[in-house]
């Protein structure tokens, strides 16, 4: 199917924002990453597993690549027929369900699809009103008030990663 450039139906609701927060690092959680990664690398040489080392090397090298560069917006349209995710129009007889995490500082959308290479569309929803965005998603689709953050989500938050 081809991207659509006007999703189809009425607009209700269209913004753009970030899919993740992003994570102030203080000095300590810095100096607390290069003391475990120096851990890791004198055990590795001491033990003489070189793979391990240079596993460790590229591990480092594309995690400081990966953040470098900076967290791309995504949009979204919801209309009365669907929403549309970046360039990818979703009917809403295809969306199983959203739900929303409450962050300390943000709140993020989750729209799940039935079929989709993606099944998950996440973005925060920036400066809305997040009850107004629930009324509008609680006419076209079930709410999925049983979901919860993922562990390797939770994991990445906590660690700030």
């Amino acid at each position: 199917m081809p991207p659509l450039s006007t999703p189809p139906g009425q607009h209700l609701l269209a913004w753009t924002a970030p899919s993740h927060p992003h994570h102030t690092r203080t000095v300590q959680w810095y100096l607390g990453c290069i003391a475990i990664i120096g851990g890791l690398i004198g055990y590795s040489i001491w033990t003489e597993a070189w793979t391990f080392t240079g596993l460790i090397v590229l591990i480092v090298g594309i995690y400081v690549w990966q953040h470098r560069r900076d967290m791309p917006n995504h949009s979204i349209t919801i209309t009365d027929r669907g929403f549309q995710y970046d360039a990818i129009f979703t009917p809403w007889q295809q969306c199983k369900g959203f739900w929303m995490l409450r962050g300390p500082d943000y709140i993020e959308l989750h729209l799940e699809r039935e079929h989709a290479p993606t099944k998950e569309c996440r973005i925060q929803l920036g400066s809305l009103n997040p009850e107004d965005v629930h009324d509008v998603l609680a006419q076209y689709v079930s709410e999925q008030t049983h979901r919860t953050e993922d562990t390797l989500d939770m994991i990445t938050r906590i660690l700030k990663i």
